[in-house]
């Protein structure tokens, strides 16, 4: 399971002993006619605006309902079988529940009273057993972590020998980090206890929103209502700055994820936190780390954000890790995080006789400012890269690289700009929009005439480069204009949301308008190639693939539920670029002969595949051989780094560079 798990799933370890009265003692949580008004909101915009342009009938009302135990109960912790019977009778119902004026919301509320019961009562039983001592060498006994695809357990004893072996594995997580086991268990006491407060923490909204969210993955992943609290928090990463470590963070499953870094930011110029971490504890500096492991995001932010100049140390799990074992700690000195995005920089590379100019672009950032009545562009991607170029001059590299292998989107604007510094005048993008009954079609277009730097050009690109990356990228590829080189293939991206405040749309349907009814993000759009191919899945295969690190990790649109497929639309007309073409299979063999003989790339190959391997598979429950285990990565690890895998070489841009150099080499004759 993905898409629901990496955005709302609440947690899967729950528990602790000075809350076991309020456990069983809160007021249960109720809708009122506002939470219904929003839904029904909600549910016109997925039905008539929505680019999968599905109706909510009995075949969706399925994926609903399962979706949402999969949020709640991801791994099958909690209900039963005779629960999810209970719930799945709700199903034929819940077409007509949706189409009520107003909505009826109350199956939600009904499942979520059910799951706190199921919590409370396993809190119970992790609290007894974390109350002895408990055995952490059964030998020959594995225990299979994911259980996203388990049967639903009969009843109460077997989910007690599912919680005993879950427990046995979190104390062993913890004694292979460093604690004794008493420290262990308390760790883990004092994490159920927060979790079961949590889950008595919810409100109507809390609810309302995982009913809503669980309804709108079922249509894409990327569609998602924001209660009011989390649409202040979305306000605040629109706006232009706030005091933090500068990264976007989500729930994936009982972890907190690191989705992406603000270029410029703290953590990006850090450099040691990295996209798919998973942050396990957080503590200030001085204090006591606080665990967060199934700690609801909202309060994972608060912990995280600061004022500027004070630290703030995260132990993570590296996103390469075998094993939730692996770990290492952040620190990050917090500073003003300024939404607008570190600015395009370049550097010359010189290899031999040949010179390369690296272009690190961040994101497409667009930097508006308001001057009287009107607003102006005081920054942008484009007019950095001109000005860069201009600097360079004709005779100042032999090829450009632009690098976008961190660059997760942005402005689209500015992907076409920038676009337009390589082609001369033409299309650059299609766009496909759904418009209540009908779709639209639109070219975009660079209008302006000339080019910006008329040499070889190249792009870099990796699992992380998105959107409006692989427009760039895309489209660079397709009029021939120039190389692109990376990873197995960019992320896949190829939708557009829309956002919109219900607030002013409620008092239409008999809603309080004075009430905040948070905001509404979703697909609106879909982007294509100008040869009629989308780059949604699929993303941009490189010309000449050179390996990542990023390969193999699951994060990439494709891994994600209910992603919209890949499609085709009629080409765009265009007239392709008149500049030479590369030899590929001549690159692409000089490449790969020089990758097969470098240590750095031999070992990030041995730590993919030993990654993979351990990747899902059953752990064991004996806690010396799960030393040796790590004994063994440790050992890897030691390799790589020798190997020049330290974060301090850049493997992957220079073999990039020595591409760039054989094609060089090609266009003038091999000298």
């Amino acid at each position: 399971m993905h898409s629901l798990s990496r955005f709302f799933r609440r947690a899967a370890l729950l528990g602790l002993l000075p809350f076991m009265a309020s456990a069983t003692a809160a007021a249960p949580v109720a809708p009122d006619r506002h939470h219904a008004v929003v839904a029904q909101v909600s549910y016109l915009l997925l039905e008539n605006f929505h680019l999968a342009s599905r109706p909510i009938d009995l075949n969706l009302a399925e994926e609903w309902l399962e979706g949402h135990l999969d949020l709640l109960d991801s791994e099958r912790h909690f209900f039963t079988a005779g629960d999810v019977a209970t719930f799945r009778a709700m199903i034929p119902d819940l077409p007509d529940s949706a189409h009520q004026m107003p909505a009826d919301v109350s199956p939600a509320f009904q499942i979520h009273a059910r799951y706190r019961q199921r919590v409370a009562e396993r809190v119970a039983f992790a609290t007894q057993m974390l109350g002895s001592e408990i055995h952490l060498n059964r030998t020959g006994v594995a225990y299979q972590r994911d259980r996203s695809e388990a049967a639903w357990e009969m009843d109460s004893a077997a989910l007690d020998q599912v919680w005993t072996d879950r427990i046995t594995d979190q104390v062993i997580l913890r004694v292979l980090a460093g604690d004794d086991q008493e420290k262990a268990r308390e760790s883990l006491a004092k994490r159920y206890g927060r979790m079961a407060t949590d889950v008595n923490d919810y409100d109507a909204n809390d609810v309302l929103e995982g009913w809503v969210a669980a309804l709108g993955q079922v249509y894409d992943p990327h569609t998602i209502w924001f209660k009011p609290s989390a649409k202040d928090d979305f306000d605040i990463q629109m706006s232009d700055r706030l005091e933090g470590i500068g990264a976007t963070l989500r729930t994936d499953g009982e972890y907190t994820r690191v989705v992406s870094l603000v270029p410029g930011g703290p953590a990006d110029m850090h450099g040691m936190l990295q996209p798919d971490d998973r942050i396990v504890s957080v503590s200030q500096a001085g204090d006591e780390p606080v665990d967060i492991v199934g700690m609801r995001i909202d309060r994972v932010v608060k912990l995280i954000r600061g004022a500027k100049g004070t630290d703030v140390v995260l132990t993570v799990i590296p996103a390469d890790a075998p094993s939730e074992a692996t770990m290492q700690e952040v620190r990050i000195t917090r500073d003003e995080v300024v939404i607008e995005a570190a600015s395009a920089k370049l550097e010359v590379r010189e290899i031999g006789d040949r010179k390369v100019a690296v272009l690190d672009v961040p994101s497409f950032y667009q930097d508006v400012r308001r001057v009287g009545r009107e607003y102006e562009v005081v920054r942008s991607t484009a007019a950095d890269v001109e000005k860069l170029l201009a600097e360079l001059g004709p005779n100042g590299a032999d090829a450009v690289l632009v690098d976008l292998r961190t660059n997760g989107g942005g402005a689209l604007s500015q992907a076409i700009e920038l676009t337009g510094l390589f082609i001369d005048k033409g299309p650059v993008v299609q766009v496909q929009s759904q418009r209540g009954p009908g779709r639209t079609r639109e070219v975009l277009n660079d209008e302006v005439r000339g080019v910006a730097w008329s040499g070889p050009v190249a792009v870099l690109t990796s699992a992380y480069s998105a959107s409006a990356s692989e427009i760039f990228a895309g489209v660079l590829q397709d009029y021939g204009r120039g190389l692109i080189i990376g990873g197995e293939a960019t992320h896949g991206k190829g939708t557009v949301q829309e956002l919109v405040g219900l607030s002013p749309m409620i008092a239409r349907f008999g809603g309080d308008a004075s009430r905040d009814a948070g905001a509404f993000k979703y697909t609106t759009s879909q982007f294509y190639r100008i040869t009629g191919k989308s780059t949604q899945r699929v993303g941009v295969v490189p010309d000449v693939v050179v390996p990542s690190p990023f390969d193999g990790l699951d994060g990439r649109e494709g891994d994600l539920d209910n992603a919209l497929p890949y499609d085709e639309i009629a080409p765009a007309r265009f007239t392709p670029a008149a500049s030479s073409a590369a030899d590929l299979p001549d690159l692409r063999a000089r490449s790969a002969k020089r990758v097969a003989s470098s240590n750095a790339f031999q070992m990030m190959a041995e730590l993919r595949e030993t990654r993979d391997k351990l990747d899902g598979a059953p752990t064991s429950l004996d806690l010396n051989e799960r030393k040796q285990e790590q004994s063994v990565w440790d050992t890897l690890e030691e390799k790589a780094e020798a190997a020049g895998l330290d974060g301090e070489q850049d493997v992957v841009l220079d073999e990039a560079i020595q591409v760039i150099v054989d094609w060089s080499k090609q266009s003038s004759g091999g000298k």
